[in-house]
């Protein structure tokens, strides 16, 4: 096999020989530091290892040549450490065709160096597209390498409709055809489509029927239509298939997290049915984008209308925050001063008034919800009191509905529970104060409401109650440090965060309040916190990753409306850290009440996730509020809820 070296140390060259008879010589210290085969075979001293040749008999010239050009671009690190010498990679590997990419993945893979292995499949995921992921998925299945199987078949997902249709599609094993189904992330245009492809992958070949069963369980027939469901059930039939689906709530799939915007004031509607909506991944990426405005550089909400009513957006390089509209996409009634909540990927809009009225006389009781399953408002059972000016907010799946305004000039201290699965609401234990425009969030299996109005005569209140659902008991809390209503409560960790709002300082004069306050559960204790740059009154707001977004807001002191996000940090305040990402599509709820905190990572791309490890400001500076523009049709909203919508129904918004 070649001539032995009269002693073994590690000097000089090796040649390594192909399954073809090419000769090619790479430095042995090289060969020993990357390649663990060799390494293994130096410590056995086995006969081999004293040879200066070594015969590789299951590679090919090409496998080796791209085996020498890898050592090649190592550089041996002179300086040693504990007595051992250390390569460090000094070249980025070139550009390369499949062939190369895969020869050479078959000489690092049986020569074991890792490293080379792991460069050669960022080089093999570049070659990933419609004529070649069936190539590269084998591959990838040869050598074990799981991660590149798993982006080929996220690949395949991404350009399912594009691809159906392909007969590789059906040389695919049971294992990934079931990855597909299960995926949420699958593009096809309906779920009658991802049933089509199953049945037609069980048809190839009769051997897959015993795996029929398993695979059509996984469909989710909930997503289809009624129709499309009566199609499925005579296929199955024709092809004798017995299989019953069983009903339930599924995930949708190939979606987005939106902020959903919904009401709101124009100079020419004061009461809306239209909404708008904002991916959390443009808000994020826009916020991080834009620089943070100086207040020298803020100009009054009115100068920056422009013909068309809309506002626009003032960012820096590539990033805009702007609101989508769609003519088409309506509630089912004109409202505002309203409630919004999201239960299971649920949208319900409750209460408010059908026309706006400064004495309330058009509040209702109406309840809608919105299925994103089949993009479809209807009518829930209606509350028991017409209210407006009231926090609804979600706990344990339930929907709560606390106080408010009542027609005509009447607030209303009842309180009442949905119970989605049933369709009903039922009375609970009234507050002990009536009272509208309170602020309101959950906490460790608790409602907490804060602040509100009762009109002018009494101003307002800056009392804070605790709601305990096991008990269905109101408790006193400590008052805040400043009464206040039309604001923002939310919270993070151990803590209570109030921000903004207005306060009544009588003759029919109101204050803006720039401030916070933050409420420790172990004083129970309210301390003042940062301080605005712009009015908060009346302003929707969204919690992401402890970072509180409040959308717009109106100024009372001067009578304008603003189109400001305003971004505070409170992680800063509270000392929290962001923890990992929910795991399912179903955890994400609505944050305009703060029942969710730590938005799912895995709808958000690669870019957006790196950016978002942690919560700091985006100049990693000390400013407690950054302020960015927004672009929308109205400027002023009454609720933003987040939900998941498909990217097909996300698309019809311009």
């Amino acid at each position: 096999m070649g001539k032995t070296e009269e002693n073994c140390k590690l000097t000089g060259e090796i040649i390594l020989i192909s399954q073809t008879g090419s000769h090619h010589s790479v430095d042995k210290v090289l060969f020993h530091q990357a390649s663990a085969y060799y390494q293994a075979l130096i410590n056995s001293n086995m006969k081999d290892a004293h040879f200066k040749e070594l015969t590789l008999e299951c590679l090919s010239e090409c496998g080796l040549v791209e085996v020498k050009e890898y050592l090649s671009n190592f550089q041996i690190d002179k300086k040693e450490f504990k007595g051992q010498t250390t390569l460090t990679f000094s070249k980025i590997i070139n550009e390369k065709s499949l062939i190369e990419v895969e020869e050479g993945l078959k000489g690092a893979h049986y020569l074991q160096i890792n490293g080379m292995v792991a460069q050669y499949l960022q080089l093999l995921l570049k070659h990933l597209k419609d004529t070649t992921w069936l190539h590269i998925l084998d591959l990838s299945n040869r050598y074990s390498l799981d991660e590149v199987a798993e982006k080929t078949l996220d690949f395949v997902c991404e350009n399912f409709k594009s691809l159906t249709d392909h007969p590789d599609m059906l040389l695919l094993s049971q294992n990934e055809v079931s990855y597909f189904v299960e995926s949420d992330l699958i593009n096809a245009h309906s779920e009658i489509d991802i049933f089509n492809f199953v049945i037609k992958w069980i048809s190839y070949d009769d051997s897959r029927k015993y795996c029929a069963e398993e695979l059509l369980a996984k469909i989710r027939y909930s997503l289809m239509t009624v129709n499309e469901r009566c199609e499925s059930s005579d296929v199955l039939d024709k092809m004798n298939i017995c299989f019953q689906h069983v009903e339930h709530n599924a995930r949708l799939r190939n979606t987005v997290g939106v902020a959903l915007a919904l009401g709101g004031f124009t100079q020419k509607e004061f009461s809306t049915n239209r909404f708008q909506l904002l991916p959390l991944d443009n808000l994020l990426k826009a916020c991080e984008c834009n620089r943070n405005l100086d207040e020298s550089e803020q100009t009054s909400p009115e100068s920056n209308n422009d013909k068309s009513g809309c506002m626009r957006t003032r960012c820096s390089n590539n990033g805009s925050v702007v609101f989508r509209s769609n003519k088409k996409q309506k509630l089912p009634n004109t409202l505002c001063e309203h409630g919004a909540c999201v239960i299971d990927n649920c949208l319900y809009v409750a209460g408010g008034q059908e026309h706006y009225c400064t004495d309330g006389r058009y509040t209702t009781n109406k309840v809608y919800v919105f299925n994103p399953v089949h993009s479809i408002w209807s009518q829930c059972s209606k509350m028991h009191v017409p209210r407006s000016l009231f926090y609804l907010g979600e706990l344990a799946g339930h929907m709560y509905a606390v106080s408010g305004y009542t027609a005509p000039n009447t607030d209303t201290p009842t309180v009442e529970k949905y119970i989605p699965t049933e369709d009903r609401w039922c009375m609970l234990a009234p507050l002990p104060v009536r009272v509208h425009e309170l602020a309101g969030c959950v906490r460790a299996g608790k409602l907490y409401v804060s602040g509100g109005f009762r009109g002018p005569d009494s101003g307002h209140v800056d009392l804070v109650w605790s709601y305990d659902p096991a008990r269905d008991e109101w408790c006193s809390m400590t008052p805040l440090l400043t009464a206040r209503s039309y604001h923002a409560m939310t919270s993070v960790g151990s803590k209570l965060v109030v921000v903004g709002g207005v306060r009544y300082l009588g003759d029919d004069t109101f204050k803006d309040l720039m401030d916070g306050e933050i409420f420790d559960f172990e004083t129970s204790q309210w301390t003042t916190m940062l301080r605005l740059k712009m009015p908060a009154c009346c302003s929707p707001y969204l919690l992401i990753d402890n970072c509180l977004y409040l959308f717009g807001g109106h100024s009372f002191e001067d009578s304008v409306d603003h189109n400001y996000i305003q971004k505070i940090n409170l992680s800063k305040y509270t000392k929290e850290t962001t923890v990992n990402a929910c795991s399912s599509i179903t955890d994400i709820d609505t944050c305009k009440s703060a029942e969710f905190n730590n938005y799912m990572y895995h709808l958000l791309d690669d870019d957006t996730k790196r950016r978002r490890t942690t919560c700091v400001d985006d100049d990693g500076d000390d400013v407690d509020c950054k302020t960015y523009k927004y672009e929308a049709q109205r400027i002023f909203y009454f609720s933003i809820c987040i939900m998941n919508l498909t990217k097909r129904f996300v698309g019809q918004f311009r």
